[in-house]
């Protein structure tokens, strides 16, 4: 099960935890994805199978 996750006020979600944007402190997690607010580059990785 994958967790989405930002920061408080963050306005996008990432979920690859070597993304060089992943949030040190996570406001907000869910394990839906959203449709809408991705963070390119964990859509980039996700793409490459490079999400770690």
């Amino acid at each position: 099960m994958t967790d989405y996750v930002k920061t408080l006020g963050g306005a996008e979600y990432h979920w690859c935890k070597n993304c060089s944007k992943y949030p040190s402190y996570i406001a907000e997690r869910t394990t839906i994805r959203p449709e809408e607010h991705l963070c390119d580059e964990c859509l980039a990785n996700e793409g490459g199978d490079d999400c770690n």
